[in-house]
């Protein structure tokens, strides 16, 4: 077995030589999340098991809407569909600006505490679990898929198979509290537009 942890670039490559010299059924590999636009730049080179944090094939509530949604605004892009990386990314600003409206303001700080206390449903994140910010590390804790390369796909677009998923609380790190040493809001310096 191979675990691998690494990203960008280096992750394509290596994807690209196990590919070529047919190393991608044994041995077993586990990799790191895999970045959509990554994936759909080369989707003969996926192997292994690997993380998500969504995909746009999840029979869950609103999924479809969003996929279309985003393909309408994105219909001249090179990728038709949403992966994870846009879907973290609309996740985020939209959650950023609701935390802005809770806080009456943009004082920095002020939105800061409001991030800290974000709880947001399965329903409204498209995804199995509830999702929550630590407060201690500022990590989003949100469901995580294990996927792996379809071997059935539906059409061009259906790159992963989804085979489990697992709750927040379950794939937390332990370990980050202890590491992760946050500066205190009497020294962060405060920006107010």
């Amino acid at each position: 077995m191979v675990a691998t942890a690494i990203g960008g670039d280096d992750i394509k490559a290596l994807r690209e030589q196990v590919a070529q010299l047919k190393l991608d059924g044994k041995p077993a590999w586990i990799n790191n999340q895999q970045d959509w636009p990554d994936v759909w730049g080369a989707p003969d080179s996926l192997f292994g098991v690997f993380g998500t944090t969504w995909y746009h094939k999840l029979q869950l509530p609103g999924v479809a809407e969003f996929v279309r949604k985003w393909q309408a605004a994105n219909k001249d892009g090179p990728i038709p569909v949403p992966g994870n990386v846009s879907y973290n990314g609309y996740m985020s600003t939209r959650e950023l600006l609701r935390a802005i409206e809770r806080a009456g303001s943009t004082n920095n700080v002020k939105i800061i505490r409001e991030l800290e206390n974000l709880k947001v449903s399965a329903t409204d994140r498209m995804q199995h679990f509830d999702a929550y910010m630590d407060p201690m590390t500022h990590q989003m804790q949100q469901t995580i898929y294990l996927a792996r390369r379809n071997a059935k796909p539906a059409d061009s677009t259906d790159l992963f198979e989804i085979i489990s998923w697992t709750e927040p609380k379950s794939a937390a790190d332990d370990a980050a509290p202890g590491k992760c040493k946050l500066t205190p809001y009497e020294q962060v310096p405060t920006v107010d537009s």
